[in-house]
């Protein structure tokens, strides 16, 4: 919805397309959203089709990889979201792959596989916008001929950022804001994970870093998304309710203090990144411009994040964040580092800051795409100061 209304202030007259079970039309922020019902088997082609026979002269996609074959030359677009394919064996996560073991079997053919379809996708784009540079270094590796149609327009944070020094507002539950109170009493730290887990985004070894943080300090992990894996019944369910706390959970012979949110509203997240100490982004792989890490930037909070795909965009390792190599042990060796020090946690928020709010701002990013724009054949090039 951004990228539209971003095409909007340009003078794009442009409509948003979506498969559903029935036919209906919609308008949201001011854009027309139409649902159509099409053939599973070929969604995104028949989508595009319909596209098509109600007039529209141009399409553009929100993943590189639903581009099909067979659409008018010179007229297709894709958003791409980074590099997808990039998922290791690691026995360690075994339980988390689908199969088991037998993915270590597999998943060479399916990288390949994947990395095909993008390919594929960017070449029937005229330009492609990424948010990140991983595909682009990809591109210009093994198919050079195709870099110049990638666009690099980075993350974006959307939420209200209050101005510096104002406190957390009072949208923190009460019982999180006892808790964290608790927490800082002892001397400990507050950790937020702002996200969804699974095998890729860092489930499976959570629980091993935050071991290995309790084992030297204390410490409350705050997760505010949903376990899509198979983590520990005893994480999933460490939900905060009225009169309970945080779950306190043995792992490895530490005591890990956590509070799930579940699901946490997106409008109600701006306190929860004041209350935090270090936010934690500790993905294991599939991570493209970290919109999390963007947004903890703004709020001026240290993030901790894995050296995978786009969090090499978006941090900078010691300057406004701490980037890990992708294992519990230096992931946790970074939450450890920022604790001890409250300087260079300040001083890694304050640079932080300042580079969100120059780089990451809604309105930077809608600029950044007029370029874009432009090699899309949507405006003239002077149209996109």
């Amino acid at each position: 919805m951004q990228l539209a209304l971003a095409m909007t202030e340009v003078g794009i007259e442009c409509c948003v397309y979506q498969p559903g079970d029935l036919a209906a039309v919609a308008v949201v922020n001011g854009i027309e959203v139409r649902t159509r019902p099409v053939q599973h088997r070929r969604l995104w082609s028949s989508l595009a089709q319909v596209a098509l026979s109600d007039g529209w002269q141009y399409l553009h996609f929100k993943y590189l990889e639903h581009v099909p074959s067979g659409l008018p030359r010179g007229r297709v677009t894709s958003t791409q979201h980074g590099v997808h394919w990039d998922i290791p064996y690691e026995a360690h996560g075994k339980p988390w792959y689908a199969g088991g073991a037998a993915a270590r079997g597999y998943l060479p053919g399916w990288r390949r596989w994947q990395m095909a379809k993008s390919f594929a996708g960017l070449r029937r784009c005229t330009a492609v916008s990424a948010m990140d540079t991983s595909f682009l270094r990809v591109t210009q590796a093994l198919r050079p001929g195709l870099r110049r149609r990638i666009f690099i327009t980075g993350p974006f944070c959307d939420l209200f950022v209050p101005s510096p020094g104002a406190g957390a507002s009072a949208s923190v539950p009460s019982e999180l804001s006892k808790q964290i109170a608790a927490t800082r009493a002892a001397g400990g730290i507050v950790v937020l994970v702002p996200r969804n887990l699974s095998l890729v985004r860092g489930e499976s070894w959570l629980p091993d870093i935050a071991a290995r943080v309790a084992a030297r300090r204390s410490a409350l992990f705050v997760v505010t998304g949903i376990f899509l894996g198979r983590l520990d019944h005893s994480w999933r369910s460490a939900r905060l309710s009225t009169g309970g706390g945080a779950a306190t959970h043995s792992v490895e012979g530490h005591a890990v203090s956590v509070i799930h949110l579940g699901g946490y509203p997106h409008d109600l997240m701006p306190a929860l990144y004041q209350a935090a100490d270090i936010v934690l982004i500790p993905s294991f792989s599939h991570e493209g411009a970290s919109l999390a890490a963007a947004e903890a930037m703004f709020f001026g909070r240290p993030v901790v994040a894995t050296n995978v795909g786009g969090l090499n965009d978006t941090l900078d390792d010691g300057w406004t964040g701490v980037i890990t190599r992708p294992d519990p042990a230096s992931v946790a060796a970074g939450v450890l580092r920022l604790a001890a020090n409250a300087t260079d946690r300040s001083t890694l928020a304050t640079n932080a800051h300042l580079k969100a709010t120059a780089c990451f701002s809604l309105d930077h990013w809608r600029r950044s795409q007029r370029p874009f724009f432009a090699a899309a054949g949507w405006v003239a090039p002077q149209a996109c100061p």
